[in-house]
């Protein structure tokens, strides 16, 4: 009985060792840079961006079945990207989940600008914290792994 528990334990401790992902082997720089590009950080960054410039272009046509869809659409591109995190380096994730919530937070109040201008504020407001998030996550990646990631710049 007890060498069945032993080769148990040593079975799953084997397991657990495998399902470990390729972003927790070598250096920080080389776990962040692994779980970003095993990720698809850049790329799904960059489509948040592209959703808030088709959510502006849409709450500027004022047609509710636009506003609704890119609102939407905006918010499954941050549920899948949050789905990401953690990641190997605590800061990159604590800001790229606070920007995640910022987007999910743009959402909300995107969904209702039209009808209620005080939430248009309310979403430019939170647009702009997650991009000043993203900004900032990307300069600690940068600084850790030495390679600029995303040619984001804080926009007004």
């Amino acid at each position: 009985m007890h060498r069945g528990l032993v080769g148990l334990m040593a079975i799953s401790a084997a397991l657990l060792s495998a399902c470990s992902g390729a972003e927790n082997i070598g250096s920080p720089a080389q776990q962040l840079s692994t779980w970003v590009s095993s990720t698809a950080l850049v790329s799904s960054t960059a489509g948040i961006l592209k959703d808030f410039k088709q959510v502006n272009a849409a709450l500027g046509s004022k047609k509710v079945n636009a506003v609704q869809t890119t609102c939407s659409v905006m918010a499954n591109d941050a549920d899948a990207a949050n789905s990401n995190l953690p990641g190997p380096n605590a800061g990159v994730a604590t800001l790229l989940s606070e920007a995640y919530s910022q987007v999910g937070l743009a959402a909300n109040a995107c969904f209702v600008a039209l009808s209620m201008p005080p939430q248009a504020a309310a979403w430019r407001s939170h647009q702009h914290q997650a991009r000043a998030l993203f900004v900032e996550a990307s300069a600690i990646i940068e600084s850790v792994t030495g390679h600029s990631i995303m040619p984001l710049r804080p926009k007004a």
